[in-house]
């Protein structure tokens, strides 16, 4: 396709110094379908340094004639358009954007795929001719880049303890730590300057510090009455426990249940129960004597203080998840064996080499212990299923204690405030709408239209600012994923 039989777009920012003779920098792109010109200063120079154009007052259509390589010529009189190769005198489409906006816009460079190709060439452009040069900061460059480096060493050294660091949700939130002041240097790096997500981990971190150093203060004046109610707490929850299961082991709400086999798995679950007390009798004096030092996390942010809830809800709740575990593992294997056993007194059998089910022919003994162990289990199933719901929905309760820590602390890693305050005050940082606005057409064609960025809605601003270190936190396991667990058994 020919040159002039392409549509011409010129891009001009809306604050050009039209007063002012000189040379104009900006880009040059071909499309299959289109030539576009981006002019990218506003304020013209007299150097024909990576130039796209020329305005004056004597510009016309004879510039076309002139040997140069400027392909574009503004008439600063009339705010014409004159561009070299279109000799045809095709239409020329101006497009007049603001340039402040689309310059600092972090939106249209976060996600330019969204504004279009001659948005995000524009975007680029305004970008790359505003970077700032390294040249004198050598020294702080080199030093976040070792930084960096040894950021990363210690990032794959816990990868390689992630089977003990995702036992403790302090270990856990201080691994999130390191990848956060990881990327949080990266992004320093690239943007060289603070962005609304960059501002918003600052203003994050430093609320977090300043309620961690708040609550520190309040622990220890309040330390003996914490002591008491953590010890009342745990108290209270085995002693629940306790007479929850010598009430199971009775005839609860009137069911009949196996005497013998319910009256063994409570007082196994009994005998859990005493250890822990013991143990944690036992932990009591030392964590009395040694609080400062749990307390001391908090110099970096309550969010620590948090997570080292989450674990102390872990031991406190122990002995209750490992009664869970052995209900849920008798359970599992119940239902295992009594749909293998149902296969067999119907006279089938599980093709591992097929994946299917197939008949087969068993023998009289083989029926007789199918069918007699089928009924024994059948018959010792609601024992199981009643402890297994019970301490299932324990093991939900606690599920939920967590979640909602967790949610705290990733909310307190991330509040919005700086972005909040951009798009307070109509920041071009937090601008991302497009609002395209048909301005004139002339009598050979030329169409002139304005293209402004307008602040996103609220939400949409606060969802865009969240940092890449904490975007990607998800669940592990949905609420699908948890009823079918607790519906097989599986170990939630």
């Amino acid at each position: 396709m020919k040159v002039s039989e392409k549509t011409i777009l010129v891009f001009i920012p809306d604050n050009l110094n039209y007063k002012r003779l000189g040379y104009l920098s900006g880009q040059k792109k071909v499309f299959p379908n289109s030539e576009v010109y981006y002019i990218t200063s506003v304020i013209p120079t007299k150097t024909n340094y990576q130039s796209i154009g020329f305005i004056g007052e004597k510009v016309d259509f004879d510039c076309r004639k002139v040997n140069t390589d400027i392909p574009i010529y503004i008439n600063s009189l009339h705010e014409q358009i004159v561009v070299r190769n279109n000799l045809e005198n095709k239409p020329i489409t101006q497009i007049i954007y603001d340039y402040e906006r689309f310059k600092h816009s972090d939106l249209v460079n976060y996600e330019p795929e969204k504004y279009g190709k001659h948005l995000k060439y524009l975007s680029s452009d305004l970008r790359s001719s505003t970077q700032i040069s390294t040249n004198g900061r050598n020294i702080i460059v080199k030093y976040l880049l070792s930084v960096i480096y040894l950021l990363n060493c210690f990032i794959n050294l816990l990868f390689k303890l992630s089977q003990v660091v995702q036992i403790s949700s302090t270990f856990v939130h201080f691994e999130e730590s390191i990848k956060t002041l990881r990327w949080f240097l990266n992004t320093v790096l690239e943007e060289k300057k603070i962005t609304p997500k960059l501002g918003n981990t600052i203003l994050a971190k430093i609320i977090d510090l300043a309620l961690g150093l708040f609550l520190i203060s309040y622990v220890l004046d309040y330390e003996e009455q914490i002591f008491d109610f953590m010890n009342f707490i745990i108290e209270s929850i085995i002693s629940n426990l306790r007479g929850l299961l010598l009430y199971l082991m009775g005839q609860p709400i009137g069911l009949k249940l196996n005497y013998g086999f319910n009256n063994f798995l409570g007082r196994f679950f009994l005998y859990h129960i005493s250890l822990w007390r013991i143990f944690l009798h036992g932990l009591y004096p030392l964590f009395t004597s040694h609080f400062k030092w749990f307390v001391l996390p908090g110099i970096f942010g309550v969010s620590y203080q948090i997570a080292m809830i989450s674990d102390i809800v872990s031991i406190a709740t122990f002995h209750s998840y490992c009664i869970y575990i052995y209900a849920a593992r008798l359970f599992n294997l119940q239902l295992k064996c009594l749909k293998s056993l149902w296969r067999v007194s119907i006279g089938r059998k599980f093709n591992p080499l097929r994946s299917r089910v197939d008949s087969c022919q068993y023998s009289q003994n083989q029926l007789f212990i199918g069918t007699l162990s089928f009924t024994i289990l059948l018959f010792l199933l609601p024992t199981t299923t009643m402890y297994y719901v019970v301490f299932t929905v324990f093991r939900l309760i606690t599920l939920f204690i967590y979640g909602c820590l967790q949610s705290l602390r990733n909310l307190i890693n991330i509040i919005p405030v700086y972005s909040v305050l951009l798009w307070t005050i109509n920041a071009s940082s937090v601008a991302g709408t497009v609002h395209i606005i048909w301005k004139s057409i002339d009598d050979r064609g030329n169409v002139k239209i304005e293209a402004k960025l307008e602040k996103p809605p609220f939400v949409t601003s606060i969802k865009k600012f969240i940092p890449n270190s904490m975007s990607n936190v998800k669940n592990e396991k949905t609420f699908g994923d948890i009823f079918h667990s607790s519906i097989t058994g599986t170990i939630l």
